[in-house]
């Protein structure tokens, strides 16, 4: 669920150094981890920043890719 995914997200932002990604994802995880829906939702758009600054900096390009892939990524 979403601890999970939370927790899978933490692990590879720290392991890229992406630290602001890291927090964010931990946030939610601990949110989720007691239930809070509704804080980890709210934290969402941080993900999405973050992840959108750490793809930019690694010169990955998420639309190209989905589209090269028939819509699968």
């Amino acid at each position: 669920g979403v601890r999970r995914a939370a927790h899978t997200i933490k692990g590879a932002a720290g392991n890229t150094g992406a630290l602001a990604l890291e927090n964010a994802a931990r946030l939610i995880e601990e949110a989720a981890s007691s239930g809070d829906m509704k804080t980890a939702s709210s934290i969402l758009p941080s993900i999405e920043e973050n992840l959108c600054k750490l793809t930019e900096r690694l010169g990955i390009c998420w639309p190209s890719i989905f589209a090269e892939n028939g819509g699968d990524i």
